[in-house]
């Protein structure tokens, strides 16, 4: 069978096979809110403004167990 292999930017390098880079990583909060939270979208920069506007309390990113796994949602609204 023949398979197309897909095609790159030229600007891309193409490591040799069984070779891996590294990603960069976008982990930080980068956009700040009129209320002083960091946060990583405008979605959510949004979201953060409403909930001001609207006296709803939150917390950004816990970190939360559920079933012994650890996640962070985005929001977690503790009422």
């Amino acid at each position: 069978m023949y398979y197309r292999r897909k095609r790159r930017k030229k600007s891309q390098i193409i490591p040799p096979r069984g070779v891996r880079l590294s990603r960069k990583k976008n982990t930080e909060p980068a956009l700040d809110t009129l209320s002083g939270v960091k946060v990583r979208s405008r979605y959510e920069q949004e979201c953060v403004r409403i909930f001001r506007n609207n006296n709803i309390e939150f917390k950004y990113e816990p970190l939360m167990l559920l079933n012994g796994r650890q996640f962070r949602p985005d929001f977690f609204l503790p009422q």
